[in-house]
C-alpha cells in the first residue's frame, strides 16, 4: 500500500488580538516570554534547514536617489547573508538571535551602527515610531515589518523585512517557525512598519 502523502502545513492564522498568532507555545515558549538565550549563539540543528533562491529586487523608480537605493540594497543584501547563516545552522529558534526579531535586528543592527544611529527597538509595544501600513507601494525595499505597533516578546508577535512589489502583491523577507527558516514570499500578516529605519531607506 502507497505511504500516505504528507499533510499540509498549517496555514498562518490571523488572531482577533493586537497580536498575530505566530509560534506559540508549538515554538518552545510562552507567549509574552523573552527567550531564556537572548542574544546568545543557539546549537546547531539538521532540522528543516531552508534555502533561498537569490534574486535580485527591483529598485523603487520614485521617492528615492542613487544613494537611498544603495542603503536599501545594502539592507537586502545584509537580509541574504543573516538568513543564509540561520538556515544553514538549524532555522529558526527562539533565541533572540535566530528568530523572527533576531533577524531583523541582525540585518539592521550593524547597518545603523554604522550611520551612529540607534539600534531598533527592543519589547517597545505600544510605540508610536512604528506606523500603520496604508499603501504598501510608499514602503522601501528594507523596511523593518511587525504584526503590532511596537516589539512583543512571544508567540503572539512576528516581525520582518519588506522585500518589494511583485506587480501589486507586497513579498516580504522574514524567518518563521513553519515553514522554519528565512525565506522571501507574499506578505501574510504584517500590518505596521518602523519609521525610524523608513526615513533611512527614504532619504528623508
Amino acid at each position: 500500500v502507497p505511504a500516505a502523502a504528507p499533510a499540509a502545513p498549517a496555514a498562518r492564522a490571523v488572531s482577533a488580538s493586537p497580536f498575530m498568532n505566530f509560534g506559540g507555545s508549538s515554538a518552545g515558549y510562552a507567549p509574552g516570554s523573552a527567550p531564556a538565550t537572548l542574544g546568545a549563539a543557539a546549537a546547531s540543528s539538521s532540522a528543516g534547514s531552508r534555502t533561498i533562491a537569490k534574486t535580485t529586487p527591483k529598485t523603487p523608480t520614485t521617492g528615492s536617489s542613487s544613494d537611498d537605493q544603495d542603503l536599501q540594497k545594502r539592507v537586502i543584501a545584509q537580509a541574504y547573508q543573516v538568513a543564509k547563516q540561520i538556515n544553514s545552522t538549524g532555522g529558526y529558534r527562539f533565541d533572540g538571535t535566530n528568530d523572527c526579531y533576531g533577524f531583523v535586528r541582525r540585518v539592521w543592527n550593524p547597518i545603523l551602527s554604522n550611520l551612529h544611529d540607534a539600534a531598533m527597538p527592543v519589547d517597545d509595544y505600544p510605540d508610536s515610531k512604528w506606523a500603520r501600513i496604508t499603501d504598501w507601494k510608499q514602503l522601501k525595499p528594507g523596511d523593518a515589518l511587525a504584526t503590532a505597533q511596537g516589539h512583543h516578546w512571544g508567540g503572539n508577535w512576528h516581525g520582518g523585512l519588506f522585500y518589494g512589489m511583485k506587480g501589486s502583491t507586497p513579498t516580504v523577507f522574514d524567518d518563521t517557525p513553519n515553514p522554519r527558516g528565512a525565506s522571501i514570499h507574499s506578505n501574510e500578516v504584517f500590518l505596521y512598519y518602523y519609521v525610524p529605519t523608513h526615513k533611512l531607506l527614504a532619504g528623508q
